[in-house]
């Protein structure tokens, strides 16, 4: 397995036709959703990868930035079917989360589909809304304090699994 971070900017074009069919896959054939799933942020966002031995995309996720104050959004978590609940998602996100601490970031905020909360909660994301509707899915809020702001030192996240990164 290989679990290694990239802007889009250093995508070659095999990279980027090959996560956009990923996302489209599973974000609008898999869970019957019509939105659009390629947006400006793409280009500016970190986005994580998790390949295969193969090397196979098989996972990814993005960082996008939200505003001045160090937050960002986690999005576009997906795992290909085959390879959910083998902790692999935890694994991304962990990722991601390492990611964002390295780049000064004090917190990350996630809509997260209401079926995977428990997956965002086992990380230490606590829920700050109620359920809510995106088009026909059900969602629900959540975000992670990742520094202690009087402190300007990392809150404890996860320990690493690491599976080869680069």
């Amino acid at each position: 397995m290989n679990l290694y971070a990239k802007y889009f900017s250093e995508f070659n074009v095999e990279e980027v036709f090959e996560l956009f069919r990923f996302r489209q896959n599973i974000f609008v054939f898999e869970q019957e959703n019509i939105t659009e799933d390629i947006d400006e942020a793409d280009k500016t966002a970190r986005h994580i990868l998790l390949r295969n031995d193969g090397g196979r995309l098989i996972g990814c996720c993005r960082l996008d930035a939200l505003d001045p104050d160090r937050e960002l959004q986690l999005r576009r978590v997906a795992i290909e079917k085959p390879s959910r609940r083998k902790g692999l998602g935890l694994r991304l996100i962990q990722r991601a989360e390492r990611e964002a601490v390295v780049i000064g970031v004090h917190r990350i905020v996630i809509e997260s589909q209401f079926y995977v909360r428990k997956l965002y909660e086992k990380c230490g994301y606590r829920i700050t809304s109620e359920p809510y509707f995106d088009g026909s899915i059900k969602h629900v809020r959540m975000e992670k304090r990742l520094w202690f702001h009087s402190e300007r030192r990392p809150v404890m996240v996860m320990p690493s699994l690491e599976l080869g990164t680069t």
